[in-house]
């Protein structure tokens, strides 16, 4: 764990905000500033990679008016999901718009980068009493707990105002609740330090609401082999770091995500299998900045992902099903990696009955929508229904290859990732040596705003491991129904088959 001094927040100097003619304090949060990325032991992103972006949240019983002023000249102004039809306007360096119900907002000016986020809540109710010995309360203000584990029937409340450097952990742990208004931040923790910010383990019926996630060593909310887990109205910010997912359900099973914001580098929303839980271990062999499928490992590489095994390596999942999961009205910002993901990693007998459904991607850099199935499950019944996607900013990401490289891209590079992937693989994170398939998924009115023809992809392994029975129902790409593969931009090869596509 990082050793650091606890400060009040200091307020961003991009942006202030008022709401209704009410100042809201803006707070800061580090972000990733390209798709820049790479694995080698020990590593952890320079800064030189990221920037300050910025935050404010408010509840709200009705429509408000947003106004937000501006450190520098405003010469374009974006307000995302375009789903919402907020159009703002520009005064000056003002820029103002109306809010007709809570959501999460971003305010982009003059581009994506040092964008402003906007979290609108519902107004708080039930909060709990702070002399209730059962729940660890924290009031406004700034915090220093560390590492809390939560007992059955425990909860930890963040009251808005209150920043709370720590991480939250629960084993075998039944009926709890963590919520609030409140800011968890996990930047006192190294990488590696924690599987998540919030991590479960074993638990059953917790609930994880209105809170806002900043800055985790990793991932950042990780229930595995949970049951009855509720997540909602979360908003995570700030994940900059390597290997920073957002929200990762392993084994899980009966959990629903709703009505939250996740802007992360790497995985946004996935459900995994592991036959043991812990940081997973990559280990890449880069040629040139590509990934070629092989690996070996140094001797310093090996003695680290030992450690790694010792410390985290002792929760088992069993490789037990993922079944029964809603991820439902969600923002997705995925800064690198795939931003609605079932896998890699899928070492389960099954992972089905899964839905995502009304949910806004408004920034990915390599896949919006996709099962990888890397291990045996048959990932199957798995439905992307009512999914809109923004692809109209999307920088090329690459992997780096050596610590004195820098990001670069040409700025007449026309880049688009894919809308879509269904992929029996083997690769660098296979966990089993079987297969498994992929049969039975839907996409259903997915609309796609792009300045070009994004790709998809269907990738089976072999005969025996298929991709099987995929139905593209209503796919819209800049609103032009789309009902042909080639219009799809879709590629499958010889281990596919009973793909249909229709307007719907």
């Amino acid at each position: 764990m990082q050793q650091q001094a606890f400060v009040e927040e200091v307020p961003s100097l991009d942006y202030t905000v008022t709401v209704n003619g009410q100042a809201v304090f803006v707070h800061q949060a580090r972000v990733s500033a390209h798709p820049f990325n790479q694995v080698w032991s020990g590593y952890q992103r320079p800064l030189e990679q990221t920037e300050l972006a910025a935050f404010a949240s408010w509840d709200m019983d009705g429509p408000v008016t947003v106004q937000v002023v501006c450190a520098r000249p405003v010469q374009t102004v974006r307000v995302r999901p375009t789903s919402r039809g907020i159009q703002p306007t520009v005064t000056g360096n003002t820029v103002s718009f109306t809010v007709a119900a809570p959501g999460q907002f971003t305010v982009e000016v003059n581009g994506s980068h040092h964008a402003l986020h906007l979290f609108a809540d519902p107004v708080e109710t039930g909060a709990p009493d702070p002399q209730d010995p059962r729940v660890r309360y924290f009031g406004p203000g700034v915090h220093a707990p560390g590492l809390m584990t939560l007992a059955s029937g425990e909860s930890v409340y963040l009251a808005a105002g209150a920043v709370v450097y720590g991480a939250v952990v629960a084993e075998g742990a039944d009926d709890i609740t963590i919520s609030g208004r409140g800011i968890l931040d996990g930047s006192q923790f190294s990488r590696m330090d924690l599987t998540g910010l919030i991590s479960l383990h074993a638990c059953t019926r917790v609930r994880i609401a209105g809170i806002t996630l900043r800055d985790p060593g990793g991932f950042t909310i990780v229930p595995s082999a949970c049951q009855e887990v509720r997540i909602g109205r979360v908003k995570l910010i700030g994940n900059w770091r390597y290997n920073s997912d957002g929200i990762d359900f392993i084994n899980c099973q009966h959990c629903s995500v709703e009505d939250s914001f996740v802007r992360s580098f790497d995985d946004s929303i996935a459900l995994k299998g592991y036959d043991q839980w812990g940081p997973f271990v990559y280990a890449l062999q880069l040629f040139e900045g590509q990934f070629d499928g092989s690996f070996t490992l140094d001797g310093k590489t090996r003695a680290l992902f030992s450690d790694i095994q010792r410390t985290h390596g002792r929760f088992p999942c069993l490789g037990a099903p993922l079944h029964d999961i809603q991820v439902r009205r969600c923002v997705i910002w995925n800064d690198w990696g795939r931003a609605l993901e079932i896998g890699l990693e899928t070492v389960a007998t099954q992972i089905s009955d899964v839905l995502f459904e009304d949910c806004d991607i408004i920034h990915v850099v390599d896949v919006a929508m996709d099962v990888q199935n890397g291990d045996h499950a048959h990932c199957h019944d798995i439905t992307f229904r009512d999914i809109r996607v923004e692809l109209d900013d999307c920088p090329r990401p690459q992997f780096q290859s050596a610590p004195d490289q820098r990001y670069h891209v040409s700025p007449d590079e026309r880049y688009l990732p894919c809308v879509l992937v269904l992929h029996v693989i083997q690769g660098y994170c296979n966990y089993s040596p079987e297969r498994g398939q992929i049969t039975d998924i839907r996409f259903e009115k997915i609309q796609v705003t792009a300045p070009g023809l994004p790709p998809s992809r269907l990738i089976g392994f072999d005969a025996g491991h298929r991709v099987e029975r995929i139905t593209i129902e209503n796919l819209r790409l800049n609103g032009r129904r789309v009902t042909t593969a080639e219009e799809a931009g879709l590629e499958a090869n010889a281990f596919v088959g009973a793909v249909t596509i229709r307007a719907g």
